[in-house]
């Protein structure tokens, strides 16, 4: 291969890993991952090669409503959900405001599964299960992504445009959302709670551990040996997890008229990066309810750093006191 063209792929490639590592950066400092969904696509469509990538959210249909209606009134919640896309590559535009609705393939993508279906094992000829080997190949590992690795033939297929060969891949985007005001309430009640429950388990220990002295000292004055009871456990008080609902993406990427198949590797980039922002956008989410919690406590009145340092003063001072007995 002629010396500059290794070259020059190898300046583009180089290229391409500053520029990923760009878009993990912005995700990283980003404060609503919302706001990242047309990076996303782009990012996804730019390592793929794919002819275009588009991003849509599983809502319920809009219905006409009246003017005085309330904010949620023009979705009409007795209908199946359908598929709005919102964020595209500049050549797929066409595909901004388009509705799927419940026939499409690309609703796959949100089957439900029963506990254990898709794990149903299959059978030898003699009726015995066969044993899968596990693997560690996101391929197999992700669930529910569909590809059609030739969209002209599938039967079923449709097309907002004229149909070109190539492929398709639709993967789910799904995250649980704690950013709603049921969570918040329920964060801050359960703070509450817990930091109570802490500060009465901590007085426990302490009158726990002056008894013991106490018993301690009186058998000591007897002549006695101090025999120590059974240790006494203490239960673990911890906050309860967020409250979450489901907010539900798909991702797509096609190769219509370049008349080829994602390759294995694109595959893979393209699951290992949605998985990945999946999570961002949970921990951004958790983060952000995090802070609005503590700021409702400090609006309550609550020094929520004082109280966490005050909770650590008491076990300190706890032991301090079993270790002076000792």
């Amino acid at each position: 291969m002629n010396d500059k063209i290794v070259a020059a792929e190898q300046v583009q490639a180089d290229a391409e890993v500053v520029a990923e590592k760009d878009f993990w950066v912005q995700v990283d400092k980003s404060d609503d991952l919302e706001d990242n969904l047309q990076g996303l696509v782009d990012q996804l469509c730019k390592y793929s090669k794919s002819t275009g990538a588009y991003l849509g959210k599983l809502i319920f249909p809009e219905k006409p409503i009246d003017d005085d209606a309330d904010d949620k009134d023009h979705m009409d919640e007795e209908a199946e959900k359908v598929i709005k896309f919102s964020h595209a590559t500049p050549d797929h535009q066409f595909m901004v405001d388009a509705v799927y609705d419940p026939s499409r393939i690309t609703h796959q993508v949100f089957r439900d599964q029963s506990v254990g279906e898709e794990d149903e094992p299959q059978l030898d000829e003699d009726g015995e299960p066969i044993v899968q080997a596990k693997t560690d190949d996101i391929l197999d590992s992700f669930k529910n992504y569909v590809y059609i690795d030739e969209v002209v033939r599938k039967e079923g297929m449709k097309f907002q445009k004229v149909p070109r060969l190539g492929s398709y891949i639709a993967i789910p985007l799904v995250y649980e959302s704690c950013l709603h005001d049921d969570a918040l309430e329920a964060a801050v009640a359960d703070y509450l709670d817990v930091t109570q429950r802490n500060e009465q388990q901590e007085k426990e220990k302490i009158a726990y551990e002056e008894e013991q002295n106490q018993i301690r000292e009186q058998k000591a004055a007897a002549g006695e040996q101090y025999e120590p009871e059974e240790e006494r456990s203490w239960e673990a008080i911890e906050y309860a997890p967020f409250q979450t609902i489901e907010e539900k993406y798909v991702v797509c990427l096609d190769t219509m008229g370049q008349d080829r198949e994602f390759t294995d590797e694109q595959k893979r980039f393209a699951l290992e990066t949605i998985k990945r922002f999946k999570e961002s956008w949970e921990k951004e989410e958790r983060d952000n309810l995090t802070l609005d919690r503590d700021r409702k406590l400090e609006l309550m009145g609550l020094d929520v750093t004082y109280e966490n340092e005050n909770n650590a003063v008491l076990v300190e001072e706890m032991e301090k006191q079993i270790e002076e007995a000792f």
